[in-house]
């Protein structure tokens, strides 16, 4: 017997209306300030990452291999946590 998921009632939904404009920009001023200490070539890689592209995938449209998109990848992700302790 396959499960059929439900849709959550309107009241769930209008509960929790999520981030405003305000909180988007926030956001995205955030996200633009932990990018600049990366490389070009690691900010694709860790955006593309973060939009829910597999590890293939990225790879794959930057013509890079598995190994060098990893090593890409963590570059970015201590450029970030480093950005972050400032």
């Amino acid at each position: 017997m396959a499960v059929v998921p439900r849709r959550l009632p309107d009241i769930f939904v209008a509960l929790d209306p999520g981030p405003g404009p305000a909180e988007i920009a926030e956001q995205q001023s955030l996200v633009a300030e932990a990018l600049v200490p990366m490389a070009k070539r690691d900010q694709a890689a860790f955006v593309m990452l973060a939009a829910g592209w597999t590890s293939g995938e990225i790879a794959r449209v930057l013509g890079v291999a598995r190994n060098t998109l990893d090593a890409r990848i963590s570059r970015a992700r201590k450029a970030a946590r480093a950005w972050r302790t400032l």
